[in-house]
């Protein structure tokens, strides 16, 4: 290696969690090879407070930029639930390939049946990618009777009488899809996941994000449930109050939307004047 490899930057952190202020060293080359674009470092519990392990974002600068709780590894012990996860994100892909990984995140968090057409997936597989889906949507069951297998000889009659429904072929073509439109989301997140090194990390960054989701969504949907009428300004003083939020940006209220009529009722959103 060249001598810059090894030449470091020290960046002053604070703590979001604690506020404790601290320096991390960054090496130089990393912010050589990164024109664009936010960089991130995880900080373990230790770098700068004995207790808290978070992401720190800088810009190609090398000037901090924000930063990101991971509130489950506020010790160095990884949540008990995800040590009997044989099956890890980067495994995940491997198998299905990102497309369809993102394809069937979203027909489970939208709560679409999704078919895959079996591919030499023995009963050991299978149930590890349930309690892969288990830890990721562990805050609700929308994975629950959702993803089916089924053999090549099925495909015929799920096509004929399921319209609704998304199928995964046996190499991983999309066969069938239920929905219109693309999938920034889920695409953002998962991006967002696989930047991250640590397996364990990946995963339950991508869960807290999918949370994250589910719980402004629901938020909405505890607006709207006592059925009396409300303005689109009032709606979402209403959710930016109740969710902390300074901006709900059109795409994710249109996903708000999608969220409940799938889960609930059109009517819900009719409410919206």
């Amino acid at each position: 290696m060249k001598p810059m490899d090894f030449e470091t930057n020290e960046i002053e952190v604070t703590c979001p969690f604690c506020k404790a202020i601290g320096k991390i060293k960054i090496p130089v080359a990393i912010f050589k090879h990164k024109k664009w674009g936010t960089i991130k470092v995880q900080v373990p519990a230790g770098a700068i407070c004995k207790d808290h392990h978070f992401i720190v974002l800088l810009d190609s600068q090398g000037i901090v930029r924000g930063h990101e709780k991971i509130e489950y590894l506020m010790s160095p012990i990884v949540p008990k639930e995800s040590a009997y996860i044989d099956i890890k994100l980067g495994d995940f892909i491997s198998i299905f390939g990102k497309k369809v990984i993102m394809h069937l995140l979203h027909a489970l968090i939208f709560k679409y049946k999704a078919y895959v057409i079996k591919n030499n997936f023995n009963k050991e597989f299978i149930k590890n990618l349930d309690s892969f889906l288990k830890f990721l949507f562990r805050e609700n069951h929308h994975h629950d009777n959702l993803i089916f297998f089924i053999d090549k000889i099925e495909l015929s009659k799920v096509l004929r009488d399921e319209p609704g429904v998304l199928i995964i072929g046996i190499k991983n073509e999309i066969l069938q899809c239920p929905w219109k439109g693309r999938l920034d989301f889920i695409k953002t997140n998962l991006n967002i996941a696989l930047e991250i090194i640590n397996p364990a990390e990946q995963l339950i960054l991508l869960q807290q994000e999918l949370s994250k989701f589910t719980r402004l969504a629901e938020g909405a949907r505890k607006i709207l449930e006592h059925g009396r009428l409300i303005s689109k300004s009032e709606f979402l003083a209403e959710l930016q109050h109740e969710t902390k939020l300074l901006h709900i940006d059109k795409d994710i209220l249109s996903l708000i939307k999608n969220y409940i009529d799938r889960h609930y009722s059109p009517s819900y959103w009719e409410l919206i004047g």
